[in-house]
């Protein structure tokens, strides 16, 4: 079964992700595609947001990638 991606926006002047030592690049538009889970870490401590819905032209991702990502984020760490 195929990995869940989720995009999240990048916080202003970043151009990369972290997790690990795997890198994701930030695009032009200031959106980067992650895995859920490192989805989960990024938006709990890392500054990042979920993207908005995007239709399923952009490359695979779903138009419903919210429900897999809250499933997938649990709790925010206090």
């Amino acid at each position: 079964m195929p990995e869940q991606m989720v995009r999240l926006i990048a916080p202003p002047g970043t151009d990369e992700a972290n997790f690990g030592t795997t890198r994701y690049r930030v695009r032009d538009d200031g959106t980067v595609t992650v895995p859920a889970e490192v989805a989960k870490d990024l938006t709990h401590g890392a500054g990042f947001c979920l993207a908005p819905e995007q239709p399923a032209s952009d490359g695979g991702q779903s138009a419903d990638v919210t429900p897999a990502v809250d499933a997938s984020l649990g709790d925010p760490i206090e």
